[in-house]
């Protein structure tokens, strides 16, 4: 009889052993005064024990319990030992090879054989917890990721949230520097711990090449990395403070969307880890959301560039400007600072632009901006408003002097030689500078004073600067006025030419006139060349003006022909915008063909400072008029930006001598440079001597 009772106890036993491994039910029973429990075979899987043992001590079974929730759980026990109540909750437990898992006790008082007893089941419910515990971690990531304008503002929030979700004590997360070279760590969150905090510190100082170390491998290989057990990874420099803060494992998760990486999370924990193929995909979906609103930032803040920023130089542009200006006021209201504006305009920037071609113009322009930038302080603006215009906002400005140490370091940077396409440039720019309160309130008043002022300087001579008086309003009036009535001059006949007489000194013969021509308006009489050319040359009116002083100059020179005066030739000065003309050679045959004249009665003077502005173009058109048979001059030879060795020996040398030019060889030069020899001796009263 007792042996069939023993082995049908036996069975029942392994029945109830097989139903709590189905159910993942374990069962214990602790006796409080010797402190020992008992435990069932499943209750030893769960926590991952020899299925032999099936005895512990109270104090073993609560070091198996998270140190996060150990109080809470011996709390429980006795308050059920003491009412004698069932109490039940759900808490974590960290198994024998170190994992976390969840757990759902069950704890009951009971009496046997005079002994009070604690009993208590223990079920497994680490994938329904972390099912929801997944999604609540899922949702919350969303929610900051959703309501923030920028994804490391609340970077640590969401560090946070897969912290305390998951179960890990600390994270950090890292994306690279300014340069682009190394990982660095822009925001972290760790449990209120004394070494965690010291392990976190570490992290802030520390600076990680891709490829290398935790962060690096995952910014790498664009997959999670795991760390299941720090202190037997060689590939990890933190490990010692890790291990002294506690931390075991860890996992680094890459930010990435659409095929680029935007960061790294790297998360650490108490145990040492074993992701589950759930994790994995939690960690990949949560990776892509934040991934997406980084890739939204990139992508809204590539739009808030273009709208804000300048296609061509990168630099703000109006609408930034007048955006800054408008809070620079503001605050220059509150605090009582002052502020300066600066207005910059490229001198003979168009005369280029034409001549090269927008390309080139464009490679100036860029350097230009660049120039100007490097002239700035960090907290001051330059801007571009469009063509060869800078505007600049120097904020904090309290004497005159400020502003003048910009303008200078300005122009100075300005006048040194650019490259383009392997030609050297020599560029200046006219500065206007109006300053608030004194020069205006506003952004429409301080820009148009400074612009104002910089046509003042214009007036000046270029290459300069000027400060905005109220007597430049004035001024500025009478150029509009001036302006206006130029563009109807052509139109009203209202120029004319007076011609000057080119005498041979040697036999007093007069070899030729010069035509100069002067504007006589209805109402202010005759107006100096000085006062409308320059006027003309910045609106584009003196292609216009030198068409008109070509064809009236031949058809003069028809005139006096068929009068009987003997031939001579006619020299006519070509304008930079003029000569820059792709229709110059066939216009300039057109006309001489329509006159009626010879080529030979035609001489053509140019500037010699234009012409080294782009001198492969003026070489090529030169010779090309030379070879139509016309005359050619250089104005103001010797005192430009070089002499015309230049377009001697292939075009490779530069000579800025003055006077003596015996190094001029080029076949329409020499007539020139000969005549520069004879100095004072031997020349006309303008221009130089015809061959």
């Amino acid at each position: 009889m007792a042996q069939v009772i023993t082995k049908d106890l036996r069975e029942s036993e392994a029945s109830l052993a097989q139903a709590q491994r189905i159910a993942q039910l374990g069962n214990w029973s602790l006796d409080f005064e010797t402190g020992e429990m008992s435990r069932s075979a499943e209750m030893n899987r769960i926590f991952g024990h020899a299925a032999a043992s099936t005895t512990q001590r109270f104090e073993d079974f609560l070091g198996n319990i998270h140190p996060k929730d150990r109080n809470v759980l011996e709390q429980t026990l006795q308050q059920a030992a003491k009412t004698g109540q069932d109490s039940d909750m759900e808490h974590r437990i960290v198994t024998r090879d170190g994992m976390t898992r969840w757990v759902h006790t069950i704890v009951s008082r009971s009496q046997h054989d005079q002994k009070q007893l604690l009993n208590g089941t223990i079920r497994d419910i680490t994938e329904r917890k972390l099912a929801v515990v997944r999604l609540t971690v899922e949702h919350g990531v969303t929610q900051l990721v959703a309501g923030a304008v920028d994804p490391k503002e609340v970077m640590p929030g969401i560090i946070e949230a897969m912290c305390t979700g998951l179960g890990f004590e600390c994270g950090s997360h890292w994306s690279l520097d300014k340069d682009g070279a190394l990982l660095q760590c822009t925001a972290n969150w760790g449990e209120n711990v004394p070494a965690i905090a010291e392990f976190l510190a570490l992290t802030r100082k520390m600076s990680v090449p891709s490829g290398l170390d935790l962060p690096g491998r995952a910014w790498a290989g664009h997959e999670p990395v795991v760390l299941t057990d720090l202190g037997s990874e060689q590939g990890f420099s933190r490990t010692t403070v890790a291990l002294q803060a506690g931390l075991h494992g860890a996992l680094a998760l890459p930010i990435v969307a659409a095929g680029r990486t935007f960061g790294v999370i790297e998360l650490f924990s108490a145990g040492t880890i074993q992701p589950d193929e759930a994790l994995v995909q939690l960690l990949k979906s949560l990776s892509a959301q934040i991934g997406q609103s980084f890739q939204r930032r990139l992508a809204e803040d590539q739009l808030r560039f273009i709208a804000t920023h300048d296609s061509l130089t990168d630099l703000p542009n109006r609408s930034l400007f007048n955006e800054r200006l408008r809070h620079a006021l503001h605050q220059g209201t509150r605090y009582n600072r002052g502020i300066a504006v600066m207005f910059i305009d490229i001198d003979r920037f168009k005369v280029v632009n034409d001549s090269l071609g927008h390309s080139a113009g464009d490679r100036l322009l860029q350097d230009c901006g660049k120039r100007l930038a490097e002239c700035l302080r960090e907290s001051d603006t330059v801007a571009r408003f469009g063509g060869d215009e800078f505007v600049v906002m120097i904020e904090n400005f309290t004497a005159p002097k400020d502003a003048i140490a910009v303008a200078q370091k300005s122009l100075a940077s300005l006048a040194r030689p650019f490259f383009v396409d392997g030609q050297e440039f020599l560029m200046s720019a006219s500065i206007g500078i109006s300053t608030f309160p004194d020069d205006g309130k506003d952004t429409e008043t301080l820009l148009k004073n400074a612009d104002i002022a910089m046509y003042r300087a214009k007036d000046q001579g270029r290459n300069n600067y000027q400060f905005y008086s109220a007597q430049m309003n004035k001024h500025t009036f009478e150029r509009l006025a001036m302006e206006s009535s130029l563009r109807r001059a052509v139109e009203r006949n209202e120029f004319l030419l007076h011609y000057q007489p080119k005498l041979d000194l040697r036999t007093g013969a007069i070899a030729g006139v010069e035509a100069l021509i002067r504007w006589k308006h209805p109402d202010w009489g005759m107006v100096s060349p000085a006062q409308f050319i320059p006027l003309a040359e910045e609106t584009g009116l003196i292609v216009q003006i030198g068409e008109w002083v070509l064809k009236t100059a031949c058809d003069q020179n028809r005139v006096w022909r068929e009068q009987g005066i003997p031939p001579m030739r006619v020299a006519v000065n070509l304008s930079a915008r003029q000569f820059s003309q792709k229709t110059l050679l066939s216009d300039v045959a057109r006309t001489v063909a329509q006159s009626g004249l010879t080529p030979d009665c035609l001489e053509l003077e140019i500037t010699e400072s234009y012409v080294m502005t782009n001198p492969e173009h003026a070489t090529e058109t030169l010779h090309k008029l030379k070879a139509m048979g016309i005359t050619l001059s250089i104005d103001d030879f010797g005192t430009g930006l070089s002499s015309l060795a230049y377009f001697h020996q292939g075009h490779s040398e530069r000579s800025r001598r003055h006077g003596d030019h015996q190094g001029c060889h080029c076949a329409w030069a020499q007539p020139a440079a000969e005549s520069r020899r004879r100095g004072r001796r031997d020349k006309r009263t303008t221009g130089f001597p015809a061959q």
